[in-house]
């Protein structure tokens, strides 16, 4: 994906700016830490503030957010130097105050992303008191889909069947991420009635590797059905 943002040296009008936040500190790991050292910080940082632990979820979701973004950049090598690169260098817009530049940039939209999630940019953001660029932080929000309901990681699809097919079963096509597949219709289904799908949902954050399921609603009108019967 590719966005217009504001060059380092101005304000990044209409984007939210980080205080300068230290990702070392963030994690509690010293600057020369091993990239065993920043998982192993990562992982006890994380089940301390998740928010499923916490009472106050929305204050744990911030904390968790800026736990991940921090282990996101100093576990990749290259994210790491330029981050440190970046800690060590002072930039400043030549003396001769704050000028507005549009720059291209690319921004990677990680799988599972959800409404509220935050991106970093690093060097995005406008100047610091010392003259640091700082990151810039773009919240996302994930706009509905006309097929899929979401709840976290699982995802929600309603398939319209014929009365008949309820009676009897059958088979139904069915819109996943992948591509349509066969869904199984059990005999006598009830409406409402659902069927998963496992692992058909969106990657669950942080485990890339793990996918939410994907519930299949079967949808018809009993009554009406029964009612064009009497004629």
């Amino acid at each position: 994906m590719r966005m217009v943002l504001l060059k380092r040296c101005i304000h990044a009008t209409g984007f939210r700016n980080s205080s300068e936040e230290d990702h070392y500190q963030i994690l509690g790991v010293p600057y020369n830490a091993s990239n065993d050292d920043i998982k192993k910080a990562f992982h006890v940082m994380a089940k301390k503030y998740h928010p499923d632990a916490n009472e106050n979820k929305t204050l744990a979701k911030i904390k968790f957010q800026e736990i991940r973004e921090s282990y996101e950049i100093l576990q990749d090598s290259e994210r790491r130097a330029e981050y440190d690169k970046e800690q060590s260098s002072c930039s400043t817009c030549g003396g001769s105050g704050r000028v507005k530049v549009l720059k291209e940039v690319n921004v990677t939209i990680p799988a599972g992303i959800d409404t509220g999630d935050i991106i970093s940019i690093p060097r995005a953001g406008s100047v610091g008191i010392r003259g640091k660029p700082r990151t810039l932080k773009l919240e996302m929000k994930v706009a509905k889909d006309p097929v899929f309901k979401r709840e976290g990681s699982n995802l929600y699809v309603d398939s319209n069947i014929s009365y008949s097919q309820a009676i009897m079963g059958g088979k139904v096509e069915v819109p996943t991420l992948s591509g349509n597949t066969e869904v199984e219709i059990p005999k006598g289904v009830k409406p409402g009635q659902v069927s998963i799908l496992r692992g058909k949902g969106l990657p669950k954050k942080c485990f890339s590797m793990l996918r939410g399921d994907q519930y299949v609603r079967f949808c018809y009108d009993y009554t009406r059905t029964r009612k064009l019967r009497y004629f």
